[in-house]
């Protein structure tokens, strides 16, 4: 069993920590005495939900296991996804996983386990988020819905292992291992929807025969 959290990159510190900084400055040297509880109340809302989005998104985590794979938030809902309901021409990794993030409104969808700023990733397509898991035959994949993104610095250990776990599940080794040679993806074009649907299994409408 292996367990993985996504790192925090400095960017993202910064730039959740800007909006309360500079609060606090003016607050202590612009203010007039009489707003300074004003700008402090200010201060304090701010750094507490910049301390509580950085705790909720640091507290993703994804562990592979002997059955299947369990990725989610510990402040939230932890999914669990048999190896069985895994799509292998699905799992993929990045180099540079940042270029999906709009520059212009920074914020990362919460269904992604990513930061703005994250580097190295991995993704594949599991059931449908709905679906449940029981005994009996796994729920299939699902694009789109079942899209799960999670960024990593060990990003290809985490794709080899997931085929490896495939290639035991019984899936054919040249299944198992379509994707391998088309990674890292790259999110090349000018427009965010393309890079974006450049990654195998993020819109609903994707194939595994689809370029």
């Amino acid at each position: 069993m292996s367990t993985l959290r996504p790192r925090i990159p400095l960017y993202d510190v910064c730039y959740l920590a800007l909006p309360p900084a500079c609060l606090l400055v003016g607050t202590l040297f612009m203010a007039d005495p009489e707003e300074r509880w004003l700008f402090g109340g200010l201060t304090l809302l701010f750094a507490l939900l910049s301390a509580g989005w950085l705790t909720w998104s640091a507290s993703a985590v994804l562990t592979l296991h002997r059955h299947g794979v369990r990725v989610g938030r510990r402040l939230g809902r932890v999914r669990s996804i048999p190896y069985g309901s895994i799509h292998p021409a699905s799992i993929a990794t990045y180099a540079d996983i940042s270029r999906i993030v709009n520059s212009a409104r920074p914020l990362v969808w919460p269904r992604w386990f990513i930061f703005v700023n994250s580097k190295e990733a991995v993704s594949f397509v599991g059931p449908a988020r709905a679906s449940v898991v029981g005994p009996g035959q796994p729920p299939p994949p699902v694009a789109g819905d079942g899209f799960v993104l999670f960024a990593t610095p060990d990003a290809d250990v985490v794709a080899d292992e997931l085929r490896r776990a495939l290639l035991a599940h019984g899936v054919p080794r040249e299944q198992a291992y379509a994707s391998a040679g088309r990674s890292p993806v790259d999110l090349a074009g000018v427009l965010l929807t393309t890079r974006r649907q450049a990654m195998p299994g993020y819109d609903s409408g994707w194939r595994p025969d689809a370029p």
